[in-house]
């Protein structure tokens, strides 16, 4: 593979070392590990590291001199939405010496994330000297790690709450619900719930398995079960099986048990619910009764069903034989994510339905609609969806939940927003495409300057989300469209100075470190690369006499 050769001088091997990556669990810092198996969206995750600078000979050989401002930026990818951030730029400590501390936000991050650290430019530099860095951005070293979040192997669906806010007994340790159906997926119908107040348990579940072992061997329950054996080779390593086997041990086998008899929860299969009342009362009154859901706080994620892409696919044929039929809060294949977070309810579901379905209806559902009204529509809601379905990035990346959405919540409204003809619009096989999908991350990209929405077409969205080098960053695209926009207030002419200044733009950013770039300096980046791509335009112009067409998506 080529080496890559940058426009400007950098410094030799040696000159910046740093220091491995470590993360900080409860006060304890450790070498990161290359997988955090156990990673969930409710954990941010505590990172430092330390990098060594020889300041003189790094001037030297940059020909920077030392009175250069230089500053160390940590910026990351994550593989799930394609989506990318940054913590704020370090300046350079004039010792050499200088640590980075950061602080990832758990319901950005998911899948393989990339963490890129760069030494860069922090102000332009006057020097005459060709092949010296000028530009603020400029990247001189970069370091590049690799930390796999989430695995393709199944987790068993685990969640903690506090049992005393639901009807279960809040001296129970744990709480299955399953299903007596078995075709049914497991992800969809099964759930071990964690109670909080087993503060040993909690406390093995987080902690690790570290100072748990004890070599007794696992007790016996009064209800006849027994705790896990040691996990088997192919078992995911430190999942919650093994944190409550090894919780067991050190309770010896003599341990007064914390399950309460009778503490299982059965699902008679999708839709309904039924399940056992608490111990005080006999079994007898099972099915009896209001059904009675498990109540989680509010702040928890809220995790949506997900549609297999094989089912998806099964059920796109079915909607473009027999029509997409009446909207539905639950699909007999459905799954969940194992971990992160409370399930949807089918009230939540319910009201997204309503919600969409009213706002349609202000739009002319069920009758056909221009193309003018059915985008005013989406732009309202990309505000409505987003507020309404609750995701992590890591959740919204996931293209089965927006399956799900598309094919069996919501088919009435997105074969009215877009027919049958494109596959993409209800199988998210492109978030970008998708119709569900697409606006609900459009509310993400353009959560700092909304505005933009109302002035920006569907092809210039398509323009500028589809390349995801720059549209999985909210920074770059606003400013981005904000520089287009001012730049073509009536609309037209726009698909050719997309093209045009993306494409210049990706060049620069293939040596400048858009992180380390203040708002200001990436406002003008994208505003001098916009006017030369204009002037650019507008001189081919001239010269074909050849006005340029701008189509609509």
């Amino acid at each position: 593979m080529p080496a890559e050769v940058k426009p400007f001088l950098v410094p030799g091997p040696g000159t910046v070392t740093m220091a491995p990556w470590h993360w900080v669990v409860h006060d304890t810092s450790d070498p990161l590990p290359p997988d955090l198996p156990d990673w969930d969206p409710s954990m941010q995750l505590h990172l430092h590291r330390s990098v060594t600078t020889d300041l003189d000979r790094l001037g030297e050989e940059t020909q920077l001199g030392r009175e250069v401002r230089l500053g160390l930026t940590v910026s990351w990818t994550s593989s799930t939405s394609a989506m990318r951030g940054g913590v704020p730029t370090v300046p350079l400590d004039p010792s050499g010496i200088t640590r980075l501390d950061v602080t990832l936000p758990g319901d950005h991050i998911g899948g393989t994330l990339e963490l890129r650290t760069t030494l860069t430019l922090l102000a332009p530099t006057m020097t005459p000297l060709v092949g010296v860095a000028r530009f603020p951005g400029s990247v001189l070293v970069e370091d590049r790690h690799r930390l796999v979040l989430e695995h393709n192997h199944d987790r068993f669906p685990v969640h903690q709450i506090d049992f005393a806010a639901t009807r279960l007994d809040p001296n129970a340790s744990w709480h299955l619900e399953t299903t007596t159906d078995l075709p049914a997926p497991f992800l969809g119908s099964f759930l071990l719930l964690l109670n909080q107040r087993d503060t040993e348990l909690a406390a093995a579940v987080k902690r690790g398995p570290e100072g748990l072992t004890s070599g007794s061997p696992p007790r016996r329950t009064r209800t006849g079960g027994s705790c896990p054996s040691p996990r088997t080779r192919h078992s995911p390593p430190y999942g919650v099986g093994r944190m409550r086997q090894l919780a067991c041990r050190k309770r010896g086998r003599h341990a007064r048990p914390r399950l309460a008899p009778g503490h299982r929860k059965v699902r008679d299969g999708p839709p309904s619910h039924r399940s056992a009342r608490a111990r005080r009362q006999p079994h007898s009154d099972l099915g009896r009764g209001p059904r009675r859901r498990i109540r989680t706080p509010a702040a928890m994620t809220v995790l949506w069903p997900r549609l297999p892409a094989a089912v998806a696919g099964e059920e796109f044929k079915r909607v473009r034989s027999n029509g997409p039929g009446d909207s539905r809060v639950h699909h007999p294949a459905q799954v969940y994510t194992p971990v992160g977070g409370r399930r949807a309810t089918d009230a939540e579901i319910r009201s997204v339905i309503t919600r969409l379905t009213e706002l349609a209806s202000e739009h002319g559902y069920p009758q056909a609609a221009p193309d003018h009204v059915r985008i005013a529509f989406d732009r309202r809601a990309t505000t409505l969806l987003h507020d309404a379905i609750e995701l992590n990035w890591s959740e919204a990346g996931q293209r089965d939940t927006w399956s799900f959405l598309a094919l069996v919540a919501l088919p009435h409204l997105t074969r009215w927003r877009f027919g049958t003809n494109n596959p993409e619009r209800w199988i998210a096989t492109d978030l970008t495409r998708h119709t569900w999908a697409r606006i609900w991350w459009q509310a993400v990209v353009f959560a700092r300057d909304s505005a933009l929405l109302d002035a920006l077409t569907e092809s210039d969205l398509n323009q500028l989300l589809e390349r995801r080098t720059m549209g999985g960053d909210p920074r770059i695209i606003c400013a981005l469209a904000r520089s287009i926009v001012d730049h073509t207030p009536a609309g037209t002419g726009r698909r050719p100075l997309i093209r045009d200044v993306t494409a210049r733009l990706l060049r620069r950013l293939a040596f400048i470190d858009a992180h380390a770039l203040g708002d200001t300096a990436l406002v003008h980046l994208c505003r001098s690369e916009t006017d030369a791509s204009r002037e650019w335009l507008l001189r081919a112009l001239r010269e074909s006499d050849v006005r340029p067409t701008d189509g609509d998506d």
